[in-house]
C-alpha cells in the first residue's frame, strides 16, 4: 500500500509539472496604438507656403537685418492697422518650427527671449539688443491682410484666457512673468508616439513630432502667442 501511495504521489507531481509547462505566461498589457487615440490638428495661421517664399533675395536662409543684428530662417509679416506682427521660424521644406504672434510695439519678454537673433559675430544677441532691433525688423516685414492674424482655431490677440482653456484644457504649467500670466501646453505627436509615454488624457497632435502652445496674457487678455512644432 505504501508503494502504491508513493507511485500515485509521483504521478500527481508529474502531472502538475506538465500543466505548469503548458500554461502560457500572462501577456504584458499592450499600449493602445497611436491611431486608436484621440487626435487633434495643431494650430497655425492661414499664411500659405507661397507667401513664405523669400522674393527679396536668392538666399534660402531669409536674411534680414536691423542695425547690428540679423535674422535668418524667419519670415516676417505685419499689419499696421492691427499693430500686430507674425514671425515664422522655418526649417526644411518650410516646416513651421515656431510661429510668433504679438503686438508690434509690445512683444512679451519671454516671447522675445525665445526668438533667436544674431550679432555681427554670429553670436546670439542679448535681450536689450533684440528689443532695440525689433522696430527695424517689423519695418521691413511684409504687409499682409488682417485675416491672416487669426489662427486656424480662431485665436486672435485680445482673446480671453478661458477661450484657450476651453480648447486646450488645463495648462501643463502656469507662470507669472512681470505683469503677464504665461500658460503652457505640450502635446505628444503621433509621428513618434511609442505607446509608452503618459498622455495625461491629452489627444495626440496629428501628423506631428510634438506640439507646444505658450500663451501670454495681460489682465486675462492674449498679448502674445508661440506655437512650436518639434522636429525628429
Amino acid at each position: 500500500m505504501h508503494l502504491l501511495r508513493s507511485a500515485l504521489a509521483l504521478l500527481l507531481l508529474a502531472s502538475c509539472a506538465d500543466t505548469e509547462k503548458k500554461s502560457p505566461a500572462p501577456e504584458a498589457a499592450q499600449a493602445p496604438p497611436a491611431d486608436s487615440i484621440r487626435h487633434f490638428t495643431p494650430d497655425n495661421y492661414p499664411v500659405t507656403n507661397g507667401m513664405l517664399d523669400d522674393t527679396s533675395s536668392n538666399n534660402s536662409s531669409y536674411p534680414r537685418r536691423s542695425g547690428a543684428l540679423h535674422s535668418s530662417d524667419k519670415a516676417w509679416f505685419a499689419n499696421d492697422s492691427l499693430g500686430q506682427a507674425l514671425v515664422f521660424e522655418l526649417y526644411t521644406d518650410k516646416h513651421r518650427l515656431a510661429t510668433y504672434h504679438f503686438y508690434s510695439t509690445d512683444m512679451p519678454e519671454g516671447l522675445l527671449r525665445s526668438l533667436e537673433l544674431h550679432n555681427a559675430d554670429n553670436d546670439l544677441a542679448p535681450l536689450p539688443e533684440k528689443r532695440a532691433s525689433l522696430p527695424g525688423f517689423i519695418k521691413g516685414a511684409l504687409r499682409i491682410g488682417a485675416e491672416y492674424f487669426v489662427s486656424d482655431k480662431g485665436f486672435r490677440l485680445g482673446d480671453d484666457k478661458q477661450k484657450f482653456i476651453k480648447v486646450y484644457d488645463t495648462p501643463d504649467s502656469i507662470a507669472r512673468e512681470g505683469a503677464l500670466d504665461v500658460l503652457h501646453w505640450r502635446f505628444e505627436g503621433d509621428a513618434l508616439y511609442d505607446g509608452k509615454t503618459e498622455l495625461r488624457g491629452r489627444p495626440l497632435a496629428k501628423d506631428s513630432y510634438g506640439h507646444q502652445v505658450t500663451a501670454y496674457f495681460r489682465n486675462d487678455k492674449l498679448v502674445g502667442l508661440l506655437l512650436y512644432n518639434d522636429i525628429p
